[in-house]
């Protein structure tokens, strides 16, 4: 111990997390001078940004760093709360979660279909008067998905120009709502 310096018990806890570990080490692992750590490991007050860095390397629960309080390792803090939550509280916490989760994917939908609506309303926009616009749809790639198989646009490009080969802005507004992922064309529901 240095003169004037008397260890706590967080002191005695920084001790318990790193074991017999060297100050060099503990200084490379916490990114700080080896001298530095021995000072803040023999009882001076240490820097946040030691007992941050400390934390992170360790991964250890800083409530319990701190005050001794809950699981010493970080990742039993989630089990440890949830083995002392009020039955109620848990049941009202699943129940706030879904509801908000339920505005989320509503918030989504909306979304989508303005797009959708966006895009039908563009498509014969940019085909007036331009009969040589080059076909911007058609350009579009879309990525495989999990199966393998490439994208709708790609795939029904060649069937959806014979098919519409009379009516570009439809044939337009066809392939865009195709290569909008996982969402089928309102006219084929």
């Amino acid at each position: 111990m240095i003169c004037g310096m008397e260890t706590t018990a967080l002191h005695d806890r920084m001790k318990t997390i790193v074991g017999k570990t060297t100050f060099r080490a503990l200084g490379q692992a916490t990114n700080h001078n080896p001298e530095t750590v021995r000072r803040y490991m023999s009882g001076q007050a240490p820097s946040v940004d030691f007992l941050s860095a400390l934390v992170g390397a360790y991964a250890v629960n800083a409530d319990w760093l701190l005050t001794g309080r809950g699981p010493m390792d970080s990742a039993a803090v989630r089990t440890d709360a949830l083995s002392k939550a009020d039955p109620n509280e848990l049941m009202a916490a699943i129940a706030n979660r879904m509801e908000d989760m339920c505005d989320r994917i509503d918030r989504i939908e909306v979304f989508v279909q303005m797009m959708e609506t966006r895009l039908r309303a563009a498509t014969p926009a940019m085909t007036e008067g331009h009969e040589t616009e080059p076909n911007i749809i058609a350009e579009l790639k879309i990525a495989p998905d999990a199966a393998g198989q490439k994208g709708r646009a790609t795939n029904d490009h060649h069937q959806d120009q014979t098919q519409r080969a009379d009516d570009p802005a439809a044939s337009r507004a066809q392939r865009i709502a195709d290569a909008i992922p996982g969402r089928s064309h309102p006219d084929t529901d």
